[in-house]
């Protein structure tokens, strides 16, 4: 997401001084190959779930089982950078290794 927009009903991310930087922050995306497997949960939804993850398109990955992967709107602002992560996002993400990109101490504001 561009920290630098703000979008009704939507956030933006402040650092431990208050302020705001012009970033690109990132979430988790699905890169898996075809055939290779990644971990996750598999929960009941309906299209409300596909408002509230905007940056991701909904595709089906078996019978009745459907992942989101990030959109091709957010993987250009990913690939415009600069890009980071929020060390609280990635603190409740499962799974470890590298996330690619700077781990920020980073506060959500939720906008109205």
């Amino acid at each position: 997401m561009d920290n630098s927009v703000d979008l009704p009903g939507y956030k933006y991310y402040v650092d431990p001084e208050g302020e705001r930087p012009d970033v690109k922050v990132t979430f988790v995306n699905i890169e898996a190959a075809p055939g290779e497997s990644v971990t996750g949960v598999v929960i009941p939804f309906d299209e409300r779930l596909d408002l509230r993850e905007r940056n991701y398109e909904r595709r089906e990955v078996g019978p009745d089982l459907c992942a989101y992967f990030g959109s091709a709107e957010a993987r250009a602002r990913f690939d415009e950078g600069p890009a980071v992560v929020s060390r609280e996002y990635l603190a409740q993400v499962p799974g470890e290794g590298d996330p690619g990109v700077p781990v920020w101490d980073l506060r959500r504001v939720d906008l109205p």
